[in-house]
């Protein structure tokens, strides 16, 4: 193997995750992981006032700490999106605006002990990809994989992340080893795409590799069911690891026995593999995939599609997919508009498995911080959540809290905010014409309750009830 083609000895020693093989290290220890895709975290896309724009640090923050407290040791963005006023504007042109939110996300990540996979384009799109890419120059979307201006355009951009400073932490993206590695791509080629994109593969992955001998390189060509990668690139010395992703609406064991098909592949060529993306399958159908990802040690790791988190504006961002499934939120909430019926099982599912594959208890999830209530002008109130809490009491008192004159009592317990961000969550009807009261909201999680959120006076009109 060419020396070059690998990744530096000194990455190993300085935290950056590595493979030998088929297996992924962290320092010397093997490094695998069940855990999510949380495509937001750099971008939003459920919020049309805020379409594109970069989450907010708390909104990163909870998305982080929901990971963490699932055992998940590892989030995947979505990527780059590519257009107007999106991550790449133009050749040469990158908003800083929304790289200043992928900084901070990167910064967040160490204190939960996260690593991030970070892919730099979409086959798709949905937030602008090679299509958008390749209409930069005037040309088609197929020929993004073989004009040379386009190509040489791409590794600019390449280089231009991979040599970015982060604003919040004054590292090189190339020198930070919460990244986990550079994937090529999002679903390159496509489901049903028979193009071959060998040439277009190793040509990126060496640069990636001439520019970054810190990080891994995964391939992000889509290995579909029925025809697997290209030999040239399974040869590949500049390409640590293979990704696919399983969504086949086929028979209950289908994706396990998909992974352990791209596993006899990858072990073929001595190459690592991750399930980059699973789910908008029934619960059982994951569990069979999931146990086959835990008992083949071989697979590094696996991360469903996908978590949405707490909205800096109170409930949650939801996402509807494909055959009406829905987005997953931390810890798991009943059926709601926005959430899927399955999804309290799944969470559990999600966090039993990361512990299995990391041969850990399932710890306790800590008590919650303390939400955070918005001022009202009516009755209704509403809050920003807690990660981690399934429910939350509401708290009265009779006056206004400045005047020390009253007396707190518990109104209502087991309120959820599994609701669409912006919404209310609870209003009081046990009021009188104007009256003054005032409120306060403790989270509760499984393992414990928060300290008391800010107050917020509500005074009913004379004319209300």
């Amino acid at each position: 193997m060419k020396e070059n083609a690998r990744q530096a000895p000194a990455a190993r020693d300085a935290g950056f995750i590595y493979a030998h093989g088929t297996t992924l290290y962290e320092y010397d220890r093997p490094f695998r992981f069940i855990s999510w895709n949380v495509p937001n975290i750099h971008a939003l896309e459920d919020n049309p006032e805020r379409w594109e724009q970069a989450p907010t640090p708390r909104e990163q923050e909870d998305a982080l700490a929901s990971v963490h407290q699932m055992l998940g040791r590892v989030i995947r963005t979505y990527t780059l999106s590519v257009g107007h006023k999106r991550h790449i504007e133009a050749p040469g042109k990158l908003s800083e605006e929304l790289f200043r939110g992928l900084d901070c996300a990167l910064a967040i990540a160490p204190k939960y002990n996260i690593r991030v996979i970070i892919p730099f384009i979409d086959q798709w799109d949905w937030h602008g990809g090679i299509k958008e890419f390749a209409a930069f120059r005037g040309k088609r979307e197929i020929e993004f994989w073989t004009d040379p201006t386009i190509r040489q355009d791409f590794k600019n951009v390449i280089h231009q992340v991979i040599h970015r400073r982060n604003t919040a932490t004054g590292v090189l993206y190339r020198d930070d080893p919460t990244i986990l590695g550079w994937e090529t791509g999002n679903e390159l080629g496509g489901w049903d795409f028979n193009r071959d994109l060998s040439a277009w593969t190793l040509d990126v992955c060496a640069y990636i590799r001439s520019v970054d001998r810190n990080h891994l390189i995964i391939d992000g060509t889509l290995g579909t069911r029925n025809q697997h990668w290209a030999k040239e690139v399974l040869h590949s010395p500049y390409i640590d690891v293979l990704d696919n992703h399983y969504y086949s609406p086929r028979g209950t064991d289908d994706y396990a026995n998909q992974a352990k098909a791209d596993l006899k592949v990858a072990k073929k060529y001595n190459k690592a593999l991750i399930i980059g993306e699973f789910g908008l399958a029934p619960p059982r159908v994951m569990e069979v995939m999931l146990d086959a990802v835990v008992n083949n040690v071989e697979i590094a790791g696996a991360l469903i599609w996908s978590l949405r988190f707490h909205s800096e504006q109170g409930g949650f961002y939801t996402h509807t997919e494909s055959d009406g499934y829905l987005s997953y939120h931390h810890p798991g909430f009943p059926e709601a508009e926005g959430f899927h019926r399955d999804e309290e099982m799944v969470m559990k599912m999600m966090r039993s498995y990361s512990a299995k594959i990391q041969c850990q208890n399932t710890s306790v999830i800590p008590p919650p911080a303390p939400p955070h209530l918005f001022p009202t002008c009516d009755t209704k109130l509403r809050w920003r959540g807690s990660a981690g809490a399934c429910h939350y009491e509401m708290w009265r008192m009779d006056g206004d809290v400045n005047a020390q004159n009253g007396n707190w009592r518990l109104v209502a317990d087991r309120v959820m905010d599994n609701v669409k961000y912006g919404s209310w969550m609870y209003e009081d009807r046990d009021l009188c014409r104007g009256g003054v009261y005032t409120y306060a909201v403790v989270a509760v999680s499984e393992g414990g309750k928060s300290p008391y959120s800010n107050t917020v006076v509500v005074r009913v009109p004379c004319g209300d009830c």
